[in-house]
């Protein structure tokens, strides 16, 4: 396996911006390391949802069927 270290940029939405990436052949597998700048990990002027906010947002994603059991909330944590 080869290894390129290559910087990228978080964009708002929260997807990562990569640059050109270096040749690689389609479906190859790969593995991903995400290392974070400590310096700018927090962002302090991005304040949380209220509490009737992050309810009404909970509400609508139940409605519309965007849950998970209970039963399979912790899958795959302990996978490595």
């Amino acid at each position: 396996m080869q290894a390129f270290e290559l910087s990228a940029k978080v964009r708002p939405d929260g997807t990562i911006e990569l640059p050109k990436l270096p040749v690689v052949s389609l479906n190859s597998a790969v593995k991903v390391i995400l290392l974070i700048d400590e310096k700018v990990q927090t962002r302090d002027d991005q304040e949380l949802p209220s509490a009737p906010e992050s309810f009404r947002e909970g509400w609508s994603d139940m409605l519309a069927g965007r849950t998970i059991p209970v039963s399979q909330l912790w899958d795959g944590l302990d996978d490595d």
